[in-house]
């Protein structure tokens, strides 16, 4: 159960690590290089969790029971665990995120510019086919005209 008030313990529990999880780090371990397993605290909102970052800032988090299974699952998969709340995250996770962050931002932007791209290409066609329809418009205008006099003359 966690503290109330003051510093959690380390036992500080929450739902024990499934089988899904635990098939889920080892496969996420397997494929990559320079891991750090970081476990988070217990809060109002999320469970005592397990995060493993990667070389490259790549991560994952995971719902641990405490911090016995944390160091259990360290040892396994031969990555060093920190508590969280005393080291805080590593600076190649905050710079990935901060960069994926951009890189979405860019991206949306990018996306927002080709909408108003199409909408303007879209108005322009529509305004040639109004002046191709005004002039035809206008052709057949001279048309009529052009019959009319004939017609006149023929008279």
């Amino acid at each position: 159960m966690a503290a109330l008030f003051g510093k959690p313990g380390r036992n500080d529990g929450g739902r024990p690590l499934s089988a899904e999880d635990l098939e889920h780090f080892r496969e996420w371990s397997s494929t990559r290089a320079g891991i750090d397993g970081y476990v988070e605290p217990s809060t109002v909102v999320n469970q005592l969790s397990l995060l493993l970052v990667d070389i490259m800032g790549e991560y994952t988090r995971r719902p641990i029971g405490s911090w016995g299974e944390a160091d259990r699952l360290g040892r396994e998969l031969g990555v060093a665990i920190y508590d969280a709340a005393a080291t805080g995250y590593p600076r190649r996770m905050r710079e990935r995120d901060e960069a994926m962050r951009l890189k979405a931002k860019r991206e949306r932007a990018e996306r927002i510019r080709e909408e108003f791209r199409r909408a303007d290409r879209a108005e322009r066609i529509r305004e040639e086919f109004r002046r191709a329809d005004r002039a035809e418009r206008i052709r057949e205008e001279f048309r009529r005209a052009d019959r009319a006099e004939r017609a006149e003359e023929e008279r």
